[in-house]
């Protein structure tokens, strides 16, 4: 059997909630908050604006967010098992608090304050990004590395 394939055109501006069982999901191009919960397979979100907050969550699963971030927004990331990547411009301003209990925490910017902590096994970066950041990240893996770089 071959797994099924659908895609769904939205308007630019549209609310998305998407719970997705064992599967890859791909969103592109939205404006307006999102909440995706996926327990298996790959979450890749690219030029998703969200106007207040935007909350992914996966239990085993890669997630990788592309694209510019939208100001005075919330990012709530989590992975149970998986990594986490985002990549945005390498002007952005942003709030970070990163922490993967097992695994690397990597930030390509340059931080206002950081505050970093090296576990037995895990890491934990909590910074300001860029100047006067009114963008808000909270990303957590159980078992993954955490990466953040400029594009």
């Amino acid at each position: 059997m071959r797994p099924a394939s659908i895609s769904i055109t939205v308007p630019r501006q549209t609310a998305l909630q998407l719970l997705i069982g064992v599967s890859s999901i791909q969103v592109e191009g939205t404006q307006g908050d999102a909440t995706i919960r996926a327990d298996v397979g790959r979450v890749v979100l690219t030029d998703v604006l969200p106007v207040g907050k935007l909350e992914v969550q996966s239990r085993v699963a890669t997630i990788e967010l592309n694209g510019r971030l939208a100001p005075k927004a919330i990012y709530q990331v989590t992975s149970d098992i998986g990594g986490i990547s985002l990549h945005v411009p390498g002007e952005s301003s942003f709030s970070i608090d990163a922490r993967s209990d097992i695994g690397k925490v990597s930030v390509g910017f340059e931080v206002n304050g950081r505050n970093s902590q090296q576990g037995i096994a895990g890491r934990q970066v909590s910074s300001d990004m860029g100047p006067a950041p009114s963008t808000k990240l909270t990303i957590r893996s159980r078992m993954g590395d955490i990466v953040v770089d400029p594009r």
